[in-house]
């Protein structure tokens, strides 16, 4: 949808940001070489994959790609949607990129937090709490929104072209974005998980491993989070729903919490050196101290 596509390729330029950052023990221009391998690979998938996504849902099924605004788009639109689309990508990339290089681990992998959590909050519950019926309503309306529970119109939408049109896409886009993430991550130098295991699993495990967390992340995180956001705003109103979740969302997503040590360990990799004492992370303050020194 114009409206939401945006923040998901902004979570993605994270995402690929994420599968190539730099590490201990590499030059600043192997660490350059594979960050900008990563950006060109991010900025094909958004240019070649998701921009011509939304522009064939929006040629098609415009009044549903506009979340029911118009049933004619503006001459412009496509043009500003697809541009719009691979800019906050490269937008999403930069700024996790910049919070690596500054050694900000956990602001750098909620970078694909935050994004898809907007998404979802946009689909479910809009600017107007209608997000999810908006949603639901493949055709055209010219008037009131359906009144049908949503159950009931959940049940037709799977049966419509539109629900068929945009599950083969979701398909697609992230069976190939997830190979892709894996393979950036193999090709970082001296990647390894970060595992309280004695054997190493190895580059291609560690890079399965970090492709699908940051999937599950964006997927089942950006989810939670944004379904908790909309049921309180739907019930309590918006202040004091958003006053609420704060209070519940920001112990949980604190950097020192076990939640961002599982993320951060997940996603980033450590230098394994030939003597076990000197392990260093590239996530780790200290590690990048003993490099300066």
């Amino acid at each position: 949808m114009v409206q939401v596509d945006p923040f998901l390729a902004y979570g993605i330029g994270a995402a690929f940001a994420l599968a190539a950052p730099p590490t201990i023990g590499t030059t600043r221009d192997q660490n350059g070489r594979h960050s900008q391998e990563a950006f060109l690979v991010a900025l094909l998938y958004l240019g070649v994959l998701l921009a011509p996504s939304g522009l064939w849902l929006l040629a098609y099924f415009p009044a549903w790609e506009t979340m029911q605004l118009t049933t004619r788009p503006p001459s412009w639109l496509p043009a500003v949607f697809a541009s719009g689309v691979v800019l906050l990508g490269c937008v999403g990339f930069t700024v996790t990129a910049g919070l690596l290089r500054r050694n900000a681990p956990w602001p750098a992998v909620m970078q694909v937090v935050w994004a898809p959590s907007v998404l979802c909050f946009l689909l479910l519950h809009g600017w107007d709490g209608t997000g999810l019926r908006r949603f639901l309503t493949a055709t055209a309306t010219h008037g009131p929104l359906p009144v049908q529970p949503l159950h009931d119109l959940a049940g037709r939408w799977i049966t419509t072209p539109v629900a068929h049109t945009l599950g083969t896409m979701a398909a697609v886009l992230a069976a190939v974005l997830f190979v892709l993430l894996r393979r950036l991550r193999m090709r970082v130098p001296s990647a390894r998980l970060r595992t309280e295991q004695l054997v190493d699993p190895g580059p291609a495990t560690a890079a399965t491993h970090f492709a699908a967390t940051v999937l599950t992340t964006m997927a089942v995180l950006g989810g939670s989070v944004a379904s908790s956001l909309a049921l309180l705003v739907g019930v309590l109103g918006p202040v004091l729903g958003t006053s609420l979740f704060l209070a519940a969302a920001l112990p949980l997503l604190h950097p020192r919490g076990p939640l961002a040590r599982f993320l951060v360990g997940r996603c980033l990799p450590v230098r394994t050196d030939p003597a076990p004492s000197s392990v260093v992370s590239a996530a780790t303050p200290n590690a990048l101290g003993q490099q300066r020194s």
